[in-house]
Protein backbone atom coordinates (compact mmCIF):
# COMPACT_ATOMS: atom_id res chain seq x y z
CA UNK A 1 0.00 0.00 0.00
CA UNK A 2 2.80 2.40 0.88
CA UNK A 3 4.60 1.62 -2.38
CA UNK A 4 1.43 2.55 -4.31
CA UNK A 5 1.20 5.82 -2.39
CA UNK A 6 4.86 6.51 -3.08
CA UNK A 7 4.38 5.80 -6.80
CA UNK A 8 1.40 8.18 -6.86
CA UNK A 9 3.36 10.76 -4.86
CA UNK A 10 0.48 11.48 -2.51
CA UNK A 11 -1.40 10.59 0.63
CA UNK A 12 -0.28 8.75 3.73
CA UNK A 13 -0.61 5.31 5.26
CA UNK A 14 -1.19 5.05 9.01
CA UNK A 15 -0.29 1.74 10.68
CA UNK A 16 -1.55 1.09 14.20
CA UNK A 17 0.37 -1.65 16.03
CA UNK A 18 0.44 -1.99 19.84
CA UNK A 19 2.84 -4.95 20.16
CA UNK A 20 6.48 -3.92 20.81
CA UNK A 21 8.05 -6.66 18.67
CA UNK A 22 5.66 -6.22 15.73
CA UNK A 23 6.00 -2.44 15.92
CA UNK A 24 9.79 -2.76 15.75
CA UNK A 25 9.46 -4.98 12.63
CA UNK A 26 6.99 -2.54 11.11
CA UNK A 27 9.40 0.38 11.51
CA UNK A 28 12.25 -1.71 10.07
CA UNK A 29 10.16 -2.75 7.04
CA UNK A 30 9.12 0.85 6.41
CA UNK A 31 12.77 1.92 6.40
CA UNK A 32 13.93 -0.95 4.18
CA UNK A 33 11.11 -0.28 1.71
CA UNK A 34 12.04 3.40 1.47
CA UNK A 35 8.48 4.57 2.19
CA UNK A 36 9.01 6.46 5.45
CA UNK A 37 7.74 9.68 3.83
CA UNK A 38 4.38 7.99 3.18
CA UNK A 39 3.86 5.91 6.34
CA UNK A 40 3.13 6.95 9.91
CA UNK A 41 3.53 4.04 12.35
CA UNK A 42 1.55 4.49 15.57
CA UNK A 43 2.36 2.28 18.53
CA UNK A 44 -0.95 2.09 20.38
CA UNK A 45 -4.15 0.10 20.65
CA UNK A 46 -7.19 1.08 18.59
CA UNK A 47 -8.91 1.72 21.93
CA UNK A 48 -6.39 4.43 22.90
CA UNK A 49 -8.22 7.76 23.38
CA UNK A 50 -5.46 9.68 21.58
CA UNK A 51 -5.75 7.60 18.39
CA UNK A 52 -8.44 9.85 16.86
CA UNK A 53 -6.24 12.94 17.27
CA UNK A 54 -3.34 11.21 15.48
CA UNK A 55 -5.35 10.32 12.37
CA UNK A 56 -6.87 12.49 9.65
CA UNK A 57 -10.52 13.46 10.07
CA UNK A 58 -11.63 11.16 7.24
CA UNK A 59 -9.85 8.17 5.69
CA UNK A 60 -10.39 6.77 2.19
CA UNK A 61 -9.29 3.14 2.82
CA UNK A 62 -8.99 1.26 6.09
CA UNK A 63 -7.47 -2.23 6.24
CA UNK A 64 -8.46 -3.88 9.52
CA UNK A 65 -6.56 -6.96 10.68
CA UNK A 66 -6.75 -6.92 14.45
CA UNK A 67 -8.07 -8.81 17.44
CA UNK A 68 -10.50 -11.54 16.37
CA UNK A 69 -12.94 -11.44 19.29
CA UNK A 70 -16.45 -10.27 18.46
CA UNK A 71 -16.39 -7.37 20.94
CA UNK A 72 -12.98 -6.06 19.83
CA UNK A 73 -13.96 -6.40 16.17
CA UNK A 74 -17.24 -4.57 16.87
CA UNK A 75 -15.28 -1.72 18.50
CA UNK A 76 -12.82 -1.47 15.59
CA UNK A 77 -15.62 -1.57 13.01
CA UNK A 78 -17.50 1.23 14.81
CA UNK A 79 -14.31 3.31 15.02
CA UNK A 80 -13.57 2.64 11.34
CA UNK A 81 -17.09 3.73 10.44
CA UNK A 82 -16.52 7.08 12.20
CA UNK A 83 -13.23 7.59 10.36
CA UNK A 84 -14.25 6.34 6.92
CA UNK A 85 -14.92 8.95 4.26
CA UNK A 86 -18.07 8.80 2.16
CA UNK A 87 -17.35 6.40 -0.73
CA UNK A 88 -14.47 5.00 1.35
CA UNK A 89 -13.56 1.33 1.69
CA UNK A 90 -13.14 -0.77 4.81
CA UNK A 91 -11.27 -4.05 4.23
CA UNK A 92 -11.41 -6.71 6.95
CA UNK A 93 -9.27 -9.82 7.26
CA UNK A 94 -10.38 -13.18 8.70
CA UNK A 95 -14.08 -13.05 7.87
CA UNK A 96 -14.35 -16.51 6.28
CA UNK A 97 -17.47 -18.39 7.44
CA UNK A 98 -15.47 -21.30 8.87
CA UNK A 99 -12.48 -19.28 10.12
CA UNK A 100 -14.04 -16.26 11.81
CA UNK A 101 -16.06 -18.17 14.45
CA UNK A 102 -13.08 -20.42 15.23
CA UNK A 103 -10.79 -17.42 15.90
CA UNK A 104 -13.25 -15.76 18.30
CA UNK A 105 -12.39 -16.61 21.91
CA UNK A 106 -15.82 -15.25 22.97
CA UNK A 107 -17.68 -17.76 20.76
CA UNK A 108 -19.89 -15.04 19.23
CA UNK A 109 -18.89 -15.39 15.57
CA UNK A 110 -15.85 -13.11 15.47
CA UNK A 111 -15.13 -10.43 12.88
CA UNK A 112 -17.66 -11.70 10.33
CA UNK A 113 -20.59 -11.66 12.76
CA UNK A 114 -19.56 -8.30 14.22
CA UNK A 115 -19.57 -6.84 10.70
CA UNK A 116 -22.92 -8.41 9.80
CA UNK A 117 -24.48 -7.10 13.01
CA UNK A 118 -23.04 -3.61 12.54
CA UNK A 119 -24.17 -3.31 8.91
CA UNK A 120 -27.59 -4.92 9.40
CA UNK A 121 -29.57 -1.66 9.55
CA UNK A 122 -27.16 0.54 7.60
CA UNK A 123 -28.23 1.03 3.96
CA UNK A 124 -25.11 3.16 3.43
CA UNK A 125 -22.81 0.19 4.07
CA UNK A 126 -22.45 -2.21 1.15
CA UNK A 127 -20.83 -5.45 2.35
CA UNK A 128 -19.24 -8.13 0.20
CA UNK A 129 -17.32 -11.21 1.33
CA UNK A 130 -14.48 -12.63 -0.74
CA UNK A 131 -14.13 -16.29 0.16
CA UNK A 132 -13.47 -19.60 -1.58
CA UNK A 133 -13.88 -20.22 -4.42
CA UNK A 134 -13.60 -16.49 -5.24
CA UNK A 135 -10.79 -15.98 -2.70
CA UNK A 136 -7.55 -17.92 -2.44
CA UNK A 137 -7.80 -18.99 1.21
CA UNK A 138 -10.45 -19.75 3.84
CA UNK A 139 -9.57 -16.64 5.90
CA UNK A 140 -11.57 -14.50 3.51
CA UNK A 141 -11.73 -10.76 3.03
CA UNK A 142 -14.63 -8.48 3.84
CA UNK A 143 -15.09 -5.37 1.71
CA UNK A 144 -17.35 -2.57 2.87
CA UNK A 145 -18.14 0.50 0.81
CA UNK A 146 -19.63 3.37 2.78
CA UNK A 147 -21.88 5.00 0.24
CA UNK A 148 -25.21 6.72 0.67
CA UNK A 149 -28.17 5.02 -0.97
CA UNK A 150 -28.73 7.98 -3.29
CA UNK A 151 -25.29 7.44 -4.82
CA UNK A 152 -25.39 3.66 -5.06
CA UNK A 153 -26.26 3.68 -8.79
CA UNK A 154 -22.65 4.52 -9.60
CA UNK A 155 -19.26 3.22 -8.59
CA UNK A 156 -18.83 0.46 -6.04
CA UNK A 157 -22.40 0.72 -4.81
CA UNK A 158 -23.67 -0.61 -8.13
CA UNK A 159 -21.07 -3.39 -8.04
CA UNK A 160 -22.19 -4.42 -4.56
CA UNK A 161 -25.86 -4.26 -5.60
CA UNK A 162 -25.14 -6.41 -8.64
CA UNK A 163 -23.27 -8.99 -6.57
CA UNK A 164 -26.16 -9.26 -4.10
CA UNK A 165 -28.75 -9.91 -6.81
Amino acid sequence: MAAALKAAGSDRLYCVEPNDAYFKHLVEFIGKAGVADFVTPLQMFSTAPELRSRLPEKIEIIYLDANHSYSNAAHDIALSDQLLADNGLLLLDDVGPSVSPRLDPEGRGGVRQALLDFAKHRPDLHVMFMEPPMWFNPCGLGIVCKQSVGHSRHGLGSLFGWLRS
